[in-house]
């Protein structure tokens, strides 16, 4: 009896002869990425995506791997309809892009409740790569502030977050620090907080200042209370009317400087000229007053000039005596008790640079006692007559008191007329959402144009001149 020949594409195996398995030969599945389906899992069918293509060739265990809309991967291991079947349920669809403000649950939570958060990233292409649809930025205070998160979840676990309440509307709060509710008011709500990476509410508490809130619509509601008598301020519609633009200098013609020592008082004729024409003064050969050419007074002579005009109450020529005791200069004691009493009697007639002067004065304390209410009935007076320090410090007084609606009102009426720190102020609060965008430009382009009205060169080198005097004045008494 003969040996018998192996067949070829065969091996030999006992007396059998075996064929050669061809691991190029792919078995033929029914499913492909992306295609809903259900899957098992113990208790019943979930609803996922086909996430994973993976037939049966050597080192791999099953041949599926589904997404379920829960954001669990499940394993398939067998193309049986016991194990994996085709689903009718809709598929998962990219519905919020990059910087949507959405609400979401984590669904692996007993019982969750809504977060708040900002799509950071969506994916379209998420089945192909294996990955979460969407990265979530959580923004809800507590546990999970600021952190990045991955979200599967199903349509029921996400929305868009809506803003349900506006400025002045009375709210009660919650955070995972502090249980109780708290009652307060919503000083400002920004509709564009996700794009600009901004808390979407702004509260006043009624009892524990004022903050920044991230809180979801489970942790914020309306409340029945009404708010404080102590956090209610001074909103006078006269206080805030528009307020009288800048006297014009009669030499050059152009709005005064809303800074004090951008002018300069000529006792001789009583004019208030700015500090642009009396640098120009300082030139002329002879010397002499640009408005009606008289000589300049020193020593004596500008003293009994000053003292006949303050016999008229002219208040800025009371004003200048101010200045003359605050610093004993043209033969006159140090007097910061005298100089007081000239402060308020040229507040008393109408003038406002004394008016912000005096404020200050009963807000600080320095030579009388203090007096808030004082304080703030000055500078009230100064911001009517158009003095924009006063108006800036109005802004301070409510601010230190909480009332930051208020605050932001002054600050937005003197940044408008060109002081850079109430523009700084309201910058501050724009980058933190107590304004608008749109806002915020109407504000920096009227501070701009204020700016460029008031500008000319020859009172931008008086500027400089000072500023190098004061520097020489510095190094001398170092």
């Amino acid at each position: 009896m003969g040996r018998p020949t192996q067949r070829k594409g065969g091996k030999k195996k006992g007396n059998r002869l075996t064929k050669k398995k061809n691991y190029n030969e792919r078995p033929m599945l029914r499913f492909r990425f992306g295609d809903r389906v259900e899957c098992w899992r113990g208790e019943g069918y979930e609803p996922g995506t086909n996430g994973v293509f993976r037939p049966g060739t050597p080192g791999f265990i099953a041949p599926y791997q589904m997404i379920t809309d829960s954001g669990d991967l499940v394993y398939a291991p067998y193309d049986h309809d016991y194990w994996i079947r085709a689903s009718d349920s809709p598929p998962m669809t990219i519905e919020y892009h990059e910087l949507c403000p959405v609400e979401f649950k984590l669904n692996y939570e007993h019982n969750p409740e809504w977060r708040l958060g900002v799509v950071m990233k969506a994916r379209e292409s998420w089945v192909e790569e294996n990955r979460a649809p969407y990265s979530i930025k959580v923004l809800d205070d507590g546990e999970f502030c600021g952190q990045l998160r991955p979200f599967f979840g199903p349509k029921q676990y996400i929305r868009k977050a809506e803003l349900r309440f506006k400025r002045g509307d009375r709210v009660d709060c919650r955070s995972e620090e502090i249980g109780d509710w708290r009652s307060g008011t919503v000083l400002n709500s920004n509709h564009d907080w996700a794009e600009r990476g901004c808390p979407p509410y702004f509260i006043q508490f009624d009892n524990d200042g004022a903050e920044f809130y991230w809180g979801s619509n489970d942790r914020i509601r309306a409340s029945a209370t009404s708010a404080p008598v102590s956090l209610v301020g001074n909103r006078d519609d006269s206080l805030f009317e528009t307020p009288p633009a800048m006297p014009d200098c009669p030499v050059c013609f152009l709005p005064f400087p809303i800074e004090d020592d951008a002018s300069a008082n000529n006792p001789c004729c009583g004019q208030l000229i700015c500090s642009g024409c009396s640098y120009a003064m300082c030139f002329s050969s002879p010397r002499r007053c640009p408005f009606c050419r008289a000589l300049p007074a020193t020593g004596d002579n500008l003293i009994a000039l000053i003292r006949k005009r303050v016999e008229l109450n002219d208040a800025e020529n009371i004003f200048c005596m101010v200045c003359y005791y605050s610093i004993g200069d043209e033969g006159l004691p140090k007097d910061k008790h005298k100089a007081f009493e000239f402060f308020l009697r040229a507040a008393d007639l109408g003038s406002p640079r004394a008016c912000t002067n005096v404020g200050i004065e009963y807000l600080t304390g320095t030579v009388t006692e203090k007096d808030l209410d004082k304080s703030n009935f000055y500078f009230e007076k100064g911001a009517k007559l158009g003095q924009v320090k006063s108006r800036h410090n109005l802004g301070d007084l409510a601010a230190s008191k909480g009332d930051w609606e208020l605050a932001y009102r002054h600050w937005k009426i003197s940044a408008s007329s060109g002081l850079q720190h109430s523009l700084d102020r309201f910058r501050e609060g724009y980058e933190q959402g107590m304004s608008s965008k749109e806002e915020y430009e109407i504000v920096l382009r009227a501070s701009y144009k204020a700016k460029a009205e008031t500008w000319s060169e020859q009172r931008e080198m008086a500027a400089q001149h000072c500023s190098r005097e004061s520097k020489v004045t510095l190094l001398d008494s170092a």
